[in-house]
Protein backbone atom coordinates (compact mmCIF):
# COMPACT_ATOMS: atom_id res chain seq x y z
CA UNK A 1 0.00 0.00 0.00
CA UNK A 2 2.99 2.33 0.49
CA UNK A 3 4.09 1.93 -2.81
CA UNK A 4 0.81 2.62 -4.10
CA UNK A 5 0.93 6.01 -2.28
CA UNK A 6 4.13 6.82 -3.28
CA UNK A 7 4.27 6.07 -6.99
CA UNK A 8 0.48 7.60 -7.21
CA UNK A 9 2.46 11.08 -5.45
CA UNK A 10 4.62 10.55 -8.33
CA UNK A 11 2.09 11.12 -10.45
CA UNK A 12 0.28 14.13 -8.61
CA UNK A 13 3.54 15.98 -8.60
CA UNK A 14 3.71 15.31 -12.68
CA UNK A 15 1.02 16.42 -13.78
CA UNK A 16 1.06 19.79 -11.15
CA UNK A 17 4.31 19.98 -13.07
CA UNK A 18 2.22 20.06 -16.67
CA UNK A 19 -0.12 22.52 -15.46
CA UNK A 20 2.90 24.85 -15.37
CA UNK A 21 3.96 24.42 -18.81
CA UNK A 22 3.19 24.12 -22.11
CA UNK A 23 3.61 20.76 -24.59
CA UNK A 24 0.93 18.32 -23.87
CA UNK A 25 0.74 15.50 -25.90
CA UNK A 26 -2.26 12.44 -26.17
CA UNK A 27 -2.86 9.84 -28.21
CA UNK A 28 -2.60 6.00 -28.71
CA UNK A 29 -0.02 3.05 -28.00
CA UNK A 30 0.14 -0.63 -29.59
CA UNK A 31 2.49 -3.03 -28.78
CA UNK A 32 3.16 -6.88 -29.01
CA UNK A 33 6.10 -8.53 -27.60
CA UNK A 34 7.00 -11.81 -25.48
CA UNK A 35 6.32 -12.64 -21.72
CA UNK A 36 8.08 -14.39 -18.98
CA UNK A 37 7.32 -15.52 -15.81
CA UNK A 38 10.27 -16.27 -13.61
CA UNK A 39 9.03 -18.94 -10.86
CA UNK A 40 10.64 -22.21 -9.24
CA UNK A 41 7.40 -23.45 -9.38
CA UNK A 42 7.06 -23.20 -13.16
CA UNK A 43 8.76 -26.42 -15.26
CA UNK A 44 10.07 -25.83 -18.34
CA UNK A 45 8.24 -22.79 -18.37
CA UNK A 46 8.39 -21.05 -21.87
CA UNK A 47 6.89 -17.32 -22.89
CA UNK A 48 4.23 -16.58 -24.20
CA UNK A 49 3.07 -13.45 -27.30
CA UNK A 50 1.52 -10.59 -25.26
CA UNK A 51 -0.08 -7.72 -26.61
CA UNK A 52 -0.60 -3.87 -25.33
CA UNK A 53 -3.13 -1.50 -26.16
CA UNK A 54 -4.18 2.07 -24.20
CA UNK A 55 -4.00 5.84 -24.31
CA UNK A 56 -0.52 7.62 -24.33
CA UNK A 57 0.56 11.03 -22.90
CA UNK A 58 3.58 12.72 -22.88
CA UNK A 59 4.79 15.92 -21.96
CA UNK A 60 7.95 17.72 -23.23
CA UNK A 61 9.73 20.39 -21.00
CA UNK A 62 12.05 21.70 -23.92
CA UNK A 63 13.68 20.04 -27.33
CA UNK A 64 15.62 17.75 -25.13
CA UNK A 65 13.52 16.19 -22.46
CA UNK A 66 9.77 15.02 -21.26
CA UNK A 67 7.59 12.65 -19.19
CA UNK A 68 4.98 10.37 -20.50
CA UNK A 69 2.51 8.65 -18.45
CA UNK A 70 0.35 5.61 -20.39
CA UNK A 71 -2.46 3.88 -19.36
CA UNK A 72 -2.59 0.47 -21.07
CA UNK A 73 -4.17 -2.99 -21.26
CA UNK A 74 -1.79 -5.72 -21.42
CA UNK A 75 -1.72 -9.39 -22.25
CA UNK A 76 1.03 -11.40 -19.86
CA UNK A 77 1.58 -15.23 -19.24
CA UNK A 78 3.98 -18.60 -19.38
CA UNK A 79 2.99 -21.87 -20.65
CA UNK A 80 4.80 -24.82 -18.28
CA UNK A 81 4.86 -28.53 -18.56
CA UNK A 82 4.23 -31.08 -15.91
CA UNK A 83 3.76 -34.27 -14.52
CA UNK A 84 1.81 -35.52 -11.73
CA UNK A 85 1.84 -39.46 -10.17
CA UNK A 86 -1.12 -41.09 -9.04
CA UNK A 87 -1.75 -44.71 -7.34
CA UNK A 88 -0.30 -47.07 -7.58
CA UNK A 89 2.58 -44.93 -10.03
CA UNK A 90 1.12 -43.78 -13.37
CA UNK A 91 2.69 -40.76 -14.25
CA UNK A 92 0.44 -38.00 -16.20
CA UNK A 93 2.11 -35.58 -17.99
CA UNK A 94 0.63 -32.12 -18.36
CA UNK A 95 0.51 -28.61 -20.14
CA UNK A 96 -0.30 -25.30 -18.21
CA UNK A 97 -1.43 -22.14 -20.07
CA UNK A 98 -1.00 -19.22 -17.69
CA UNK A 99 -3.02 -15.71 -18.76
CA UNK A 100 -2.61 -12.55 -17.03
CA UNK A 101 -4.59 -9.26 -18.11
CA UNK A 102 -3.11 -6.32 -16.30
CA UNK A 103 -3.96 -2.77 -16.25
CA UNK A 104 -0.21 -0.99 -16.93
CA UNK A 105 0.47 2.63 -15.77
CA UNK A 106 4.07 3.45 -16.06
CA UNK A 107 5.86 7.04 -15.65
CA UNK A 108 8.59 7.59 -17.51
CA UNK A 109 11.22 10.37 -18.12
CA UNK A 110 12.14 10.85 -22.05
CA UNK A 111 15.46 11.99 -23.85
CA UNK A 112 14.88 13.23 -27.22
CA UNK A 113 18.16 13.71 -29.46
CA UNK A 114 17.96 15.06 -32.78
CA UNK A 115 16.04 17.47 -34.74
CA UNK A 116 12.34 18.47 -34.13
CA UNK A 117 11.24 16.28 -37.63
CA UNK A 118 12.83 13.37 -36.40
CA UNK A 119 14.74 11.93 -33.32
CA UNK A 120 16.02 9.12 -31.36
CA UNK A 121 14.20 8.42 -27.87
CA UNK A 122 15.89 6.72 -24.29
CA UNK A 123 13.63 6.48 -21.73
CA UNK A 124 13.22 4.33 -18.37
CA UNK A 125 10.77 5.22 -15.28
CA UNK A 126 8.36 2.97 -12.64
CA UNK A 127 5.21 1.40 -13.44
CA UNK A 128 2.00 0.49 -11.26
CA UNK A 129 0.52 -2.71 -12.37
CA UNK A 130 -3.44 -3.66 -11.16
CA UNK A 131 -4.09 -7.13 -11.63
CA UNK A 132 -7.13 -7.69 -13.68
CA UNK A 133 -7.49 -11.65 -14.58
CA UNK A 134 -5.34 -13.96 -13.42
CA UNK A 135 -6.53 -17.95 -14.81
CA UNK A 136 -4.83 -20.85 -15.52
CA UNK A 137 -6.04 -24.33 -17.54
CA UNK A 138 -4.40 -27.11 -17.33
CA UNK A 139 -4.60 -29.84 -20.76
CA UNK A 140 -3.54 -33.79 -19.84
CA UNK A 141 -1.77 -35.83 -22.55
CA UNK A 142 -4.07 -38.92 -22.12
CA UNK A 143 -7.24 -38.01 -23.18
CA UNK A 144 -9.55 -39.99 -20.97
CA UNK A 145 -7.56 -38.23 -17.56
CA UNK A 146 -7.80 -35.03 -19.35
CA UNK A 147 -11.61 -35.24 -19.65
CA UNK A 148 -11.89 -36.35 -15.84
CA UNK A 149 -8.94 -34.09 -14.20
CA UNK A 150 -8.19 -31.31 -17.15
CA UNK A 151 -9.19 -27.85 -16.62
CA UNK A 152 -9.74 -24.13 -18.27
CA UNK A 153 -10.63 -20.71 -16.55
CA UNK A 154 -9.57 -21.76 -12.90
CA UNK A 155 -8.62 -18.58 -10.91
CA UNK A 156 -5.22 -18.08 -9.18
CA UNK A 157 -5.79 -17.62 -5.52
CA UNK A 158 -2.14 -15.98 -4.75
CA UNK A 159 -2.01 -13.18 -7.33
CA UNK A 160 -1.14 -9.44 -5.44
CA UNK A 161 -3.72 -7.03 -6.75
CA UNK A 162 -0.85 -4.49 -7.63
CA UNK A 163 2.56 -4.96 -8.21
CA UNK A 164 5.81 -2.44 -9.09
CA UNK A 165 7.83 -2.47 -12.54
CA UNK A 166 10.33 -0.67 -13.84
CA UNK A 167 10.70 0.29 -17.65
CA UNK A 168 13.53 1.24 -19.91
CA UNK A 169 13.72 1.56 -23.45
CA UNK A 170 15.01 3.29 -26.96
CA UNK A 171 13.06 4.63 -29.84
CA UNK A 172 12.19 6.75 -32.72
CA UNK A 173 9.64 9.88 -33.28
CA UNK A 174 9.25 11.49 -35.96
CA UNK A 175 6.95 14.58 -37.11
CA UNK A 176 4.35 14.96 -39.32
CA UNK A 177 2.14 17.82 -40.40
CA UNK A 178 -0.57 16.98 -37.79
CA UNK A 179 1.03 14.73 -34.92
CA UNK A 180 3.93 12.51 -34.00
CA UNK A 181 4.83 9.15 -34.40
CA UNK A 182 6.56 6.67 -32.52
CA UNK A 183 8.41 3.49 -32.01
CA UNK A 184 9.65 1.81 -29.48
CA UNK A 185 11.52 -1.22 -28.11
CA UNK A 186 10.88 -1.35 -24.45
CA UNK A 187 12.35 -4.06 -21.50
CA UNK A 188 9.96 -4.15 -17.83
CA UNK A 189 11.12 -6.39 -15.20
CA UNK A 190 9.99 -6.65 -11.38
CA UNK A 191 10.40 -4.23 -8.62
CA UNK A 192 8.10 -6.26 -6.52
CA UNK A 193 6.54 -9.83 -6.55
CA UNK A 194 3.72 -11.09 -8.95
CA UNK A 195 2.39 -13.28 -6.35
CA UNK A 196 2.51 -16.52 -5.59
CA UNK A 197 2.42 -19.57 -8.17
CA UNK A 198 2.58 -23.84 -6.98
CA UNK A 199 3.25 -22.27 -3.58
CA UNK A 200 6.27 -20.34 -5.08
CA UNK A 201 7.18 -16.56 -5.46
CA UNK A 202 6.95 -15.87 -9.09
CA UNK A 203 8.11 -12.33 -10.92
CA UNK A 204 7.12 -10.82 -14.18
CA UNK A 205 9.25 -9.27 -17.15
CA UNK A 206 8.37 -8.63 -21.15
CA UNK A 207 10.23 -7.57 -24.29
CA UNK A 208 7.83 -5.24 -26.16
CA UNK A 209 7.97 -3.34 -29.52
CA UNK A 210 5.60 -0.32 -29.00
CA UNK A 211 4.15 1.87 -32.02
CA UNK A 212 1.66 5.00 -31.94
CA UNK A 213 0.92 8.29 -32.01
CA UNK A 214 0.64 11.48 -30.58
CA UNK A 215 -1.36 14.78 -30.67
CA UNK A 216 0.32 18.01 -29.32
Amino acid sequence: MKKCIFYFIFIFISCHVFAQEHGFGYGTILGIGQNTIKCDGLNGATPKVGFTAGMATSYKFNKMFGLSLDITGVTKGVKAKGSEVTFPSQTHNYQENYTFIDLDIPVMAKLYLGSDRINLNAMGGVGMNFNLVAISSRTYDESDYNSDNGYSGKQLQDINPTNLSYTAGVGITAKSAENYYFIHLRLTGPLSELGKINGNTAFHSNFNITFGYLFY
